[in-house]
């Protein structure tokens, strides 16, 4: 059982990175504890779990899974499920740097890197290079003028 350590502002959940003693220090707002849902009521929170193992544990697959038990209710009630891999580079990393990581929840929308529509640069950008002073490029047009391509829009 991994329990809860730190409690973050939702906000800031974003700020976790490599760094982990930093961000600690800069979005904490307390120490874990118990708190009260009333009926009816929705809570969001962001907590830090955080354990400490002697020894390395190398997975190619872990299965972490949020469970909540309530005062009305005795049982354990499952919350949400996170995978991840802990192979002996992600271990060195986390043990040996001090790294944090972030894991999305299981059920949470993918995204890949696939571009949808997948010829949108065909329709978006400027034909020319573009500028390594940023500002100045020709303007971007969604289909270009037949005739047009290399043409700036001086008006």
């Amino acid at each position: 059982m991994i329990k809860p350590r730190f409690e973050i502002e939702p906000s800031n959940a974003r700020k976790i990175d490599r760094e982990r003693f930093k961000w600690i220090d800069k979005i904490v707002i307390g120490e874990w504890m118990p708190f009260t849902v009333l009926p009816k009521q929705s809570v969001t929170k962001h907590l830090v779990f955080e354990t400490r193992w002697e020894e390395a544990v190398i997975q190619d697959r872990i299965t972490a899974t949020l469970e909540l038990i309530s005062d009305s209710n005795e049982k354990w009630k499952q919350i949400g499920t996170w995978e991840f891999s802990l192979d002996a580079r992600s271990w060195g990393e986390l043990a040996n740097r001090g790294t944090g990581c972030y894991v999305n929840p299981k059920d949470a929308p993918q995204y890949s890197g696939i571009c949808q529509p997948p010829d949108l640069h065909k329709y978006t950008g400027s034909r020319e290079q573009i500028p390594e002073d940023g500002f100045g490029a020709p303007p971007s047009y969604l289909d270009f003028p037949k005739g047009q391509e290399n043409e700036r829009d001086e008006s």
